[in-house]
Parts: structure tokens; C-alpha cells; sequence
């Protein structure tokens, strides 16, 4: 099949898939129903794991999908150093499960991975936090958004626009351009070392090309977050997120895509927004200082059981 056949029959499936569909019965993420006890001092100096469960809208050239509101999952690793009514919050990515996109008439969904050896390529992102007071019940809240961004240098991490052109928008003309140093702002850049422009997901359940098995793009994850503090150990809340992909290329059992492979994959490149129906809750706990992510992502099942 020609590369211009693939295209097109990947449009035919995708606009085949736009019909019927509906949604499925959504919840709000749990947490640990414990209540909250006023009055009581904390410290919430240290380290935490912190689980957000992300509520997302999905959509896909404009059509109507069977789960148009899929969860994401993040986990992280964050340091919190508290100063003068303030709290420095340094985090890292250790988990990240993107959104299903699950089309209408096909039997699996779409699905895009992120290698745990690609969120390691990004160094710790920093953000401050103001706390309203210095009991048990008092509140905090992160001034601006945790930024992580993949496969790309920005100038303003939280609003420049993400690049989508490998081939004319690398970094210092180059898009295999390391992502840490180096000139340009506005580029791709290969953000995992591996030879490949942007960043690397895993990919599967791809209509037409059931060989497809990875995608290279630039990504933006935003994360606010507006919480309560329990005690000194936890704490919980709300966050408010955007989760931008922009797909650049893609590859299959052969090796890289075809010009004309990479622009129909192009075509199921997700649209994701915050579901405005539904809060997306995080809780936060302590951990060992030693713990790395590695150590987080073994502990989630028995810090954040479902």
C-alpha cells in the first residue's frame, strides 16, 4: 500500500468512526475519606508522592468517540521547602498514563505510552506555593503552574506555542538537538538522547497500522494545584491541568514512517481539555527522603490503592 493509500484509507476509518458513540458513566478520582481536623501545627517540609487524577475531555478531528472523557494519571515526586508563609515546590514526573482515545467501532483504544526513561530526561520543574495559615485545615495553593514540556525548548513554558514542524523548526536547525542547553527557543529538540526529534511515546491500537509503535512529538503537561493540609503527612485538593501533543512523526516495525504514514498519524493527533464536569483531585503523602521515582512508582499501588 502506497503511503498516499495509508492516508487515505486512515481518513476513511477515522471518519467512519464519527458516528453513534456516547459517554460512559464518569467518577471524580477518590481519595482517602479521611476528614479533616482543625487547629493542629504541621510541617510540611519534605518529600511527598503526589497522585492527580486527571478528568480530560478528548477529541479527535471533531468526532464523537465511545469515552469522549477518558482519565489521565499523574504521578510525581515533589520536595516542598517551606520559608516565610511560602513553600518551594520541586517536582519530577514518575508516571504519566495519557487519556485513551477510544474510537467509535474499534475494539481497543488508542493508546500513547510514556517511557519511564523519557520522563527521567526531565529535570526537576519549581514553583512556589503560599499557605494561609500554620494549623491543620489551612490551605495552599501554587502561584503559576508546574511546566513540564517534552521534545521542546520554550521561552514561556506555560503559554508559547508548542512547535510542530521537525524539519523546520529544530533547535539551532537541528531537531536532534539536545533538549538540555544549547541555543533556540521555539524548536524541536530530542528530549531522551535517542536519536529521534522530539519526545519518544510508545503507541498502540493504531487504525491501518497495527505495526505502528511509536510516535515522536512535542508535549506540554500545565499542572495548578489548590489544596488542603491534613496533618503533616498529607494533603489534599484539586488541580487544574492542560495536556497539549502535537504529533511529528512516527515510526513501525520497518523503521521510521513515510512522509505520507507520518501525515495520516498526524490526523489522530488528540485534542485534550480539562473536562469542565468534573473536579481532577490530587493527594499528596510523605515519603522517605531517599525514595527516587523509581521507588515512587513501585510504592503507588500501596500509597494511592484504588
Amino acid at each position: 500500500m502506497t503511503s498516499q493509500a495509508v492516508a487515505a484509507v486512515l481518513l476513511a476509518v477515522l471518519v467512519g468512526c464519527g458516528s453513534g458513540g456516547g459517554t460512559t458513566p464518569r467518577r471524580d478520582g477518590g481519595d482517602d475519606q479521611v476528614t479533616c481536623v482543625p487547629g493542629q501545627p504541621f510541617d510540611i517540609g519534605g518529600s511527598f508522592a503526589v497522585l492527580a487524577t486527571l478528568n480530560e475531555h478528548v477529541e479527535v478531528l471533531g468526532l464523537t468517540l465511545e469515552d469522549p472523557n477518558p482519565q489521565a494519571e499523574v504521578l510525581m515526586r515533589t520536595d516542598l521547602v517551606p520559608h516565610d508563609g511560602m513553600v518551594d515546590i520541586s517536582s519530577v514526573v514518575c508516571a504519566l498514563k495519557l487519556p485513551d482515545v477510544q474510537l467509535q467501532g474499534l475494539q481497543k483504544p488508542l493508546r500513547f505510552i510514556a517511557p519511564a526513561e523519557l520522563l527521567a530526561s526531565e529535570p526537576a520543574v519549581t514553583v512556589g506555593a503560599t499557605v494561609s495559615g500554620q494549623t491543620t485545615c489551612a490551605t495552599y495553593e501554587t502561584q503559576g503552574s508546574i511546566n513540564v514540556i517534552l521534545g521542546a525548548r520554550l521561552a514561556q513554558p506555560a503559554t508559547d506555542f508548542l512547535p510542530t514542524n521537525a524539519a523546520t523548526q529544530g533547535c539551532g536547525g537541528d531537531p536532534l538537538a539536545p533538549c538540555i542547553g544549547g541555543a533556540g527557543v521555539g524548536c524541536v529538540c530530542d528530549q531522551e538522547g535517542d536519536g529521534k526529534p522530539g519526545a519518544t511515546l510508545g503507541i498502540e491500537n493504531a487504525p491501518v497500522l497495527p505495526d505502528l509503535n511509536q510516535v515522536y512529538v512535542t508535549e506540554r503537561l500545565t499542572i495548578s494545584m489548590r489544596g488542603v493540609i491534613f496533618s503533616s503527612d498529607l494533603m489534599h485538593g484539586t488541580v487544574d491541568t492542560s495536556l497539549e501533543l502535537t504529533i511529528l512523526g512516527c515510526h513501525r516495525a520497518t523503521g521510521d514512517c513515510d512522509p505520507g504514514a507520518a501525515a495520516a498519524i498526524k490526523n489522530i493527533n488528540p485534542s485534550i481539555t480539562q473536562d469542565p464536569s468534573y473536579t481532577s483531585p490530587f493527594i499528596s503523602k510523605r515519603i522517605d527522603p531517599s525514595w527516587d521515582c523509581l521507588r515512587v512508582a513501585a510504592e503507588r499501588q500501596n500509597l494511592f490503592p484504588r
